[in-house]
């Protein structure tokens, strides 16, 4: 919704934490490295959500969801890659 313009990511993205934790396609991996896992157990959820503590509402916030699980804190957004003309072009 953008009800906060200034707090949009370095890409204009907004709204990016606090409504749920968000399904990401990449199988999770207990450590980060250049290449995702083909297959696991569980998918990685990235963000806070509503019924997260403070401290795990941020964007950045990585962790782990089974297929079979479901609740209100986890969701999906939404995305696709920008076309050239929907690039927004900072000015400094």
């Amino acid at each position: 919704m953008g009800s906060v313009p200034a707090n949009a990511s370095t890409f204009g993205v907004l709204d990016l934490s606090g409504n749920v934790e968000e399904w990401t396609q990449d199988w999770y991996a207990e450590h980060v490295s250049d290449v995702a896992p083909r297959s696991g157990a569980s998918h990685t959820l990235r963000g806070g959500g509503f019924q997260s503590a403070p401290s795990r509402s941020r964007a950045s916030t990585r962790s782990w969801g089974s297929a079979l699980e479901s609740g209100p804190n986890v969701g999906f957004r939404c995305a696709r890659d920008a076309a050239p003309a929907d690039v927004v072009k900072k000015t400094h």
